[in-house]
């Protein structure tokens, strides 16, 4: 029943206010909360095989496109020590919760992806990486044991970072584990 609003809300994700971006990451990540296990089914006459495809394509897609503000997404407010990044950050939360709907083989392919913006030597892509990996680790569950040996030696390397923000970020990361 949330369909229409749910594509709205994620076409608003690129929108070119943040605060546009903030909300509609926000409101995704509420109906994602509660109606998350009926996602993308929406044939009601289709059989249980399709309907399972048709909620694993919406996962992947939705998870895709919130992947793809973390990449772009560039607004951080320095008015607090550490930096708040808004958009980031709700849009991580909607990853964790989308992700506990998602089968293992894409919460691993998501993992991976958010560990490759930290080869990067824009400090917002690196703080992304960890934002994002901070609540995928937070939902992993028994896939927690996998997900530590590919995430642990980033993790290391991100307590290390140059930027303060970034090492704030890893350190809540490491906490989830």
């Amino acid at each position: 029943p949330f369909a229409d609003f749910c594509e709205r809300l994620l076409h608003d994700l690129f929108d070119p206010s943040w605060m546009v971006r903030h909300g509609a990451a926000v409101g995704l990540r509420a109906v994602i909360m509660f109606q998350g296990a009926g996602a993308g089914r929406y044939n009601p006459c289709s059989s249980l095989e399709q309907s399972n495809c048709q909620h694993q394509i919406w996962i992947e897609d939705v998870t895709a496109r919130l992947l793809s503000v973390f990449s772009l997404d560039r607004f951080a407010d320095y008015s607090s020590d550490p930096v708040v990044a808004p958009v980031r950050e709700a849009c991580a939360q909607a990853l964790g919760a989308v992700l506990r709907h998602a089968e293992s083989t894409t919460v691993t392919a998501v993992a991976a992806k958010l560990l490759s913006l930290q080869s990067y030597s824009l400090w917002d892509l690196r703080h992304s990486g960890f934002l994002g990996l901070k609540y995928v680790l937070a939902v992993c569950g028994e896939q927690a044991p996998q997900l530590l040996s590919l995430v642990y030696p980033a993790l290391l390397k991100g307590l290390l970072d140059r930027s303060d923000d970034v090492r704030y970020v890893v350190a809540g990361a490491c906490s989830t584990c």
